[in-house]
C-alpha cells in the first residue's frame, strides 16, 4: 500500500512489482518497506512509472538476480535506462542483454570492450561500473554498438552518453 500511495498507482500493480522483486532476489517480507522505497526513488528520479518498472523487471529482475546483483543496483540501472528513453520492456531487455554481452566480453577479453572489461564483475560493478570502465578507456557509442550488437548496443551507447556519474545518482 505504501508503494501504491507513494507512486500514485494501483495496489495490484504495486503489489505485483514488489512481490515479484522479492521472489527474484529472494528477499523476505521484512525487506518490503526498503524495496518499496527503492522503487519510489526510481520513479521520482526518472521518467519511470510503476507499470513501466513492472514491465522492465520481468526481464531485468531474473537477469540481475542470476548475475548476483543487488535489487538496489538493478533498480538504479533500470531507472537510468528510463532516463535515456528506453522504457518498460525495452529497458528490461536492454539491461538483460547488456549484462549477457558484457559478461561475454569480459570473459573473452578481446577487442576494446573486452579489454576494458577484463576483471569486471556484474555482481560488484554492474552496468554502471562497465560504463565507468568504458569512459576511462575512451570508448565511444559506436564501439559499444559494435561490441554489444543491435539488441544491447544502443542502450549501452545511450548510458555511455548519460555517464557513470549520472547513473550513480
Amino acid at each position: 500500500l505504501l508503494l501504491a500511495g507513494a507512486t500514485q498507482s494501483d495496489t495490484t500493480t504495486s503489489t505485483l512489482l514488489l512481490t515479484s522483486a522479492m521472489a527474484q532476489f529472494q528477499l523476505g517480507a521484512e525487506s518490503a518497506r526498503d524495496i518499496a522505497d527503492q522503487f519510489a526513488g526510481a520513479i521520482a528520479s526518472s521518467p519511470a512509472q510503476i507499470g513501466l518498472l513492472t514491465d522492465a523487471f520481468k526481464y531485468a529482475g531474473p537477469a540481475g538476480a542470476a548475475f548476483k546483483m543487488s535489487l538496489e543496483a538493478v533498480n538504479a540501472e533500470i531507472a537510468a535506462f528510463h532516463v535515456v528513453g528506453l522504457r518498460g520492456q525495452m529497458a528490461g531487455t536492454s539491461f538483460r542483454m547488456a549484462l549477457i554481452e558484457a559478461q561475454s566480453a569480459a570473459v573473452s577479453g578481446s577487442g576494446k570492450v573486452g579489454q576494458a572489461l577484463q576483471g569486471w564483475s556484474a555482481e560488484q560493478e554492474g552496468l554502471t561500473g562497465a560504463i565507468e570502465r568504458f569512459e576511462k578507456a575512451g570508448l565511444d557509442g559506436m564501439d559499444l554498438i559494435d561490441a554489444f550488437g543491435k539488441r544491447a548496443g544502443p542502450g549501452m551507447a545511450a548510458l555511455l552518453s548519460l555517464g557513470s556519474d549520472a547513473m550513480k545518482t
